[in-house]
């Protein structure tokens, strides 16, 4: 097996399509002109009028014929693993199992073999070349052209005439016909249907295994699920699409094999020592170099499968990547300032139930499960990164460190030429056991920081940790840092969005492919929105969190942080105005819903109307819209007899079982908003928020003012009514954060 750098997976910064190109001669760098691509179209006879003779029968081989044959391998990386056997065709079925050809007997004809929960089992009889069907079913066929479909253990004969064959999405069968010039006829048996000629010709063919529709540079016709790659005479790519349509790839290839996000390719022309691998990233339209080289390839849902020169199987997981651009050049930042990324998160192996297993993410994006052991900072320590900082500002640093001993994630920010990129793909399976969708999937945060104090993150025993927190008193009140949230599934869905919940601490704006938005960008600069936070008085000008150790950061910063109001509340000693905020306008609610129910409308669960018996007393909730019959549920908040508290609205307290809590929640998005008065209805949201002279959420009203599209997490569940500023990417392909000028 050739060598492979430690610890890489296969992507890495490489060659592009002028390179595979240089491989060979042929299809060259560039595409068609023109808005159509044509191809001739050879002459043939139709595979169906050549009638196979019945499937040569063999002895079935022990799987010892197998697991006995294992080449030795040569620097064999640890992202590697080799399969026992040797093989000299290879093709990866959809259900996880791989399909062989086996490197015996002598002759053009090999056995067929097949692996599964790793173990080998021999198909009685001889192939040239195979594929396998969605649905499972395996067809061949021989050196003598015969096509042959296997299935419940029988073999049928099909058709005869091939030089190459593969299965597309619909379980239909294309061929390439063995007979006529170096570029030969391209034949389709349809489910239940008779042999029709595709247009064009080729060589090889390849179905797609993508579901979605992609473009490529330089070509009006897109790539639409469902066709086949074509590969000529030349080694020029192609697609063809189910409606004949045709696709120029740039670049010229001796093998092919439709992955996600792309396809993956080998040099050309084919070496009996094995050739360079590529990736098409449809995303970037380039191609990029992979490390190694193979005679074969084959790819499913997760895995690429190679062969080797000598014979050896090996399989890698072969996430697409999935770059994510931290920028922190367009910030304008003093020369030499220090920044940086943290991305850590979790994800549930039982539905939710216990503490997520926890990960942080090193500067090659490989996921590290967290330890303990990574505590490698003693309490009381901050590390004065370059003498920058200091000896007052280091004591009073020192003194908020305090707290426990903690671990360094931090990933090392470019401040000036080019943004630094992190691929977030080794988010998947194959790095990560159990990943799954839903409550499975990994959540997580995207932290940056600028200045020299690092955010301390704590990992405990019981696979949690304990991140860096924002109020006063904790590590994270004297650093200058925010975050981007998000959720990464199993199937490469990103959703993501920017948070003002806890605070804002830098401008962090967001965009991804495809089907992004941009999130995240004031109409007015930082300093003007803290100045408009500030303006606001008592309670709220108590959210500005001044700078008290200046000489970590880039001069003339005054402040590190507006504190969102929770924040504010869980600081320690706190006994200011928005502790009774709310108190007043709640009180004359509890009155009013004495007599008019408080009708709420869940969009999961239903209408639900809601009594009081004044202030101080719980609201008691009944289903419908009119408060008869049998109660819900009660609502208590934490005032006085059971009344919401004025923490309870900044908060917005979720208690109880699933309709309690998304009734709390529109209760609560009703009195941030200052429309407490209206129908609180989730399912038709009017808008009109934050009318003047209202008791409202002031902070959340700033953010949501000079926001640019009018989308904020200005509070905890500003996502009632789609509120809140995210998008979902599926599947993920790019994801930008850039950091705005700090004054």
């Amino acid at each position: 097996m050739p060598s492979f750098p430690i610890e890489r997976r296969l992507f890495i910064t490489g060659l592009g399509a002028a390179a595979l190109a240089a491989c060979g001669r042929g299809g060259g760098t560039g595409v068609l002109p023109g808005a159509t691509v044509t191809l001739p179209t050879p002459q043939s006879a139709s595979p169906g009028s050549i009638v196979p003779p019945p499937m040569v029968q063999t002895a079935i081989l022990p799987s010892s014929a197998m697991t006995s044959r294992t080449p030795a391998g040569v620097n064999i990386p640890l992202a590697w693993t080799q399969i026992p056997g040797t093989a000299s065709h290879v093709t990866a079925a959809l259900d996880g199992s791989l399909w062989v050809l086996s490197d015996g007997p002598a002759g053009a004809d090999k056995y067929i073999w097949h692996y599964s929960a790793g173990t080998w089992t021999n198909v009685g009889g001889l192939a040239k070349k195979i594929s396998v069907a969605p649905n499972g079913t395996l067809y061949v066929l021989n050196s003598a052209g015969s096509i042959y479909s296997y299935a419940g253990g029988t073999w049928t004969g099909i058709a005869g005439g091939a030089s190459d064959i593969t299965v597309l999405a619909d379980n239909s069968i294309v061929v390439i016909s063995d007979s006529g010039g170096a570029d030969k006829a391209i034949w389709h048996l349809p489910n239940g249907g008779a042999w029709t000629q595709f247009p064009g010709g080729g060589v090889a063919v390849h179905a797609n295994k993508d579901g979605n529709i992609y473009s490529v540079a330089g070509q009006a016709n897109q790539i639409i699920p469902g066709g086949f790659y074509l590969i000529n005479s030349i080694g020029s790519i192609y697609y063809m699409n189910t409606d004949s349509v045709l696709v120029r790839l740039p670049a010229s290839a001796s093998n092919v094999a439709s992955a996600v996000g792309g396809v993956f390719a080998l040099s050309y022309p084919a070496s009996a020592g094995g050739n360079g691998i590529y990736f098409y990233d449809f995303a970037g339209q380039s191609w990029v170099q992979q490390s190694g080289t193979a005679t074969d390839l084959s790819f499913n849902s997760g895995d690429l499968f190679v062969l080797s020169s000598a014979g050896g199987i090996y399989r890698t997981a072969a996430a697409i990547p999935v770059p994510v651009t931290l920028d922190m050049t367009q910030a304008g930042l003093p020369s030499g300032t220090l920044a940086y990324a943290y991305i850590v998160g979790g994800y549930s192996l039982d539905g939710g139930q216990t503490l997520k297993n926890t990960y942080w993410l090193d500067a090659t994006g490989t996921p590290r499960i967290m330890s303990t052991a990574d505590n490698t900072i003693p309490r009381g320590t901050f590390p004065n990164t370059g003498g920058a900082v200091s000896p007052a500002d280091v004591t009073t640093l020192n003194a908020t460190y305090n707290s426990s001993s903690w671990a360094d994630y931090s990933i090392p920010l470019a401040t000036t030429g080019s943004p630094t990129v992190v691929d977030i793909s080794k988010i998947s399976p194959a790095y990560l056991p159990g990943l799954g969708t839903g409550t499975a999937a990994f959540s997580g945060r995207i932290y940056v920081s600028i200045g020299v104090p690092k955010l301390p993150f704590s990992p405990t025993a019981s696979n949690a940790y304990a991140s860096p927190g924002v109020g006063a008193g904790n590590p994270g009140a004297l650093c200058l840092f925010d975050w981007i949230e998000f959720s990464y599934d199993s199937n490469g869905n990103f959703n993501v969005n920017t948070t003002q919940v806890n605070g804002i601490g830098l401008v962090l704006t967001l965009n991804g492919t495809p089907g992004g938005s941009p999130q995240g960008q004031y109409t007015i600069t930082r300093s003007a929105l803290f100045a408009a936070i500030s303006a606001l008085g008592s309670p709220f000008a108590d959210l500005l969190l001044a700078n008290t150790t200046p000489s970590a950061f880039p001069a003339g910063l005054s402040d590190l942080r507006i504190q969102a109001p929770p924040t504010v509340l869980g600081n320690a000693g706190y006994s200011g105005g928005l502790l009774t905020y709310y108190d007043a306008v709640i009180s004359q609610w509890y009155t009013t819903w004495q007599s008019t129910p408080l009708v709420c409308h869940d969009v999961s669960t239903g209408y639900y109307a809601g009594i009081s018996g004044g202030p101080n007393t719980p609201l008691v909730f009944y289903p419908g819209q009119t408060a008869t019959g049998t109660p819900a549920f009660t609502l208590t908040g934490t005032g006085t007899g059971g009344m919401l508290s004025s923490a309870d609205i900044f908060n917005c307290i979720s208690p109880g079982g699933t309709a309690e809590q998304n009734v709390a929640k529109v209760i609560g998005a009703a009195f941030n908003r200052g429309v407490a008065g209206d129908l609180l209805d989730d399912g038709n949201c009017t808008g009109g928020y934050y009318p003047a002279g209202v008791a409202s959420n002031g902070y959340a009203k700033t953010v949501h003012r000079y926001s640019s599209n009018g989308l904020a997490y200005g509070f905890g569940y500003d996502d009632v009514c789609g509120a809140n500023p995210s998008f979902t990417l599926s599947p993920a392909a790019t994801i930008s954060i850039v950091l705005q000028p700090l004054t």
